[in-house]
């Protein structure tokens, strides 16, 4: 087998082609595909963090709205509870807007409950 100049040069002309390749379009290439990953891994870790907030944000306002509502039914007469917490053992909603027979006496009570409650909650 001979070896001549052209096989030489064939080769020389590979290894050039592959350096300038690797030095002008591989490594730039990479690079940015890099950029792109860590890009998109900080991108999903602040939508995760946005999450966790959106979460206890919706947690916070559950449990206070809770609070709220107990307060609330405490607050109102025995004679209108009785009625909400039988219209949920049948398997209706806790409160209803269906109207009740209260007497005066009662109303004025709750009506005054109201107002102090939302007077307290519009000061704030």
């Amino acid at each position: 087998m001979e070896i001549n100049i052209t096989i030489v040069l064939q080769a020389l002309q590979f290894v050039c082609v592959y350096y300038f390749l690797y030095k002008f379009l591989f490594t730039p290439a990479s690079k940015i595909l890099d950029e792109d990953e860590h890009l998109k891994n900080q991108l999903y870790k602040n939508l995760e963090h946005e999450q966790q907030i959106k979460d206890a944000l919706v947690k916070d306002y559950h449990d206070k709205n809770s609070v709220l509502k107990h307060k609330l039914m405490q607050g109102v007469p025995d004679q209108a509870t009785q009625f909400a917490h039988e219209k949920s053992t049948f398997g209706s909603t806790l409160y209803s807007i269906e109207k009740s027979k209260l007497s005066e006496q009662d109303r004025e009570k709750s009506e005054s409950f109201l107002v102090d409650r939302l007077s307290q909650v519009i000061k704030k």
